[in-house]
């Protein structure tokens, strides 16, 4: 089965990580990436991703990009998994509230990257 899924990251590590740690198996994987905060919310709603990858940064600017997608009733059921840093102060449950499904925190190894998607689409085939 195709997946879609939309790495919105500054990082061009981070985004070299997503092309080499998924491996094909359950999913085959169609990686789309952006790296400028300004476009976020127009590729997603380009793309229409099944899963979002978004940078903390967000929270820098009061996470429009997670209320842009909150908002959007064509957006608002795809599930974003937060990438954070060690430093970063989380509202959990305003960002729980507004769609965000789960977190992972940067720098991250491949298997927790592949975990943390594998259990958000499976959820969402279940749900």
């Amino acid at each position: 089965m195709h997946k879609s899924i939309l790495v919105l990251e500054e990082s061009s590590i981070v985004h070299e990580l997503f092309e080499s740690a998924l491996p094909e198996g359950k999913w085959v994987w169609e990686i789309h990436h952006e790296s400028s905060p300004d476009n976020y919310l127009g590729k997603i709603e380009t793309l229409v991703p099944d899963v979002i990858f978004l940078s903390n940064q967000d929270q820098k600017r009061g996470y429009p990009v997670v209320k842009g997608i909150d908002k959007n009733s064509d957006l608002n059921h795809i599930p974003i998994i937060l990438l954070t840093t060690a430093r970063d102060q989380l509202n959990e449950a305003f960002l729980e509230a507004k769609g965000v499904a789960g977190f992972i925190r940067k720098p991250f190894e491949s298997t927790v990257l592949l975990d943390q998607l594998e259990a958000v689409l499976d959820h969402n085939v279940m749900g």
